[in-house]
């Protein structure tokens, strides 16, 4: 049980009947994504991030930018999908 979700294989089909994705709920942060993340990370390894993804992944860059500095983010690597969405994501995330 996650959440109140019976996600045991009996009942996996008719949880995931309506949706392609579960995850789990953002967390907020009052100054920024970024200034969190550094606290867990070090600076230094956010500032490593963003010039990465600014001259390895500059299609994504925009978006990093976005979450780090808003205020909303998902916290964990954590999903529950469709195989073809679970394909496309590892897709995405496993460019390296």
């Amino acid at each position: 049980m996650i959440l109140g979700i019976d996600l045991s294989e009996n009942n996996i089909n008719d949880v995931m009947a309506d949706a392609d994705v579960l995850m789990v709920e953002p967390s907020w942060h009052i100054d920024s994504v970024n200034s969190y993340l550094a606290k867990f990370m070090g600076a230094e390894n956010m500032t490593i991030l963003s010039l990465v993804m600014k001259i390895r992944f500059p299609e994504y860059f925009v978006t990093l930018e976005k979450i780090c500095y808003g205020i909303k983010f998902h916290p964990f690597n954590i999903l529950v999908c469709k195989k073809k969405s679970f394909d496309d994501y590892c897709k995405r995330i496993l460019l390296f």
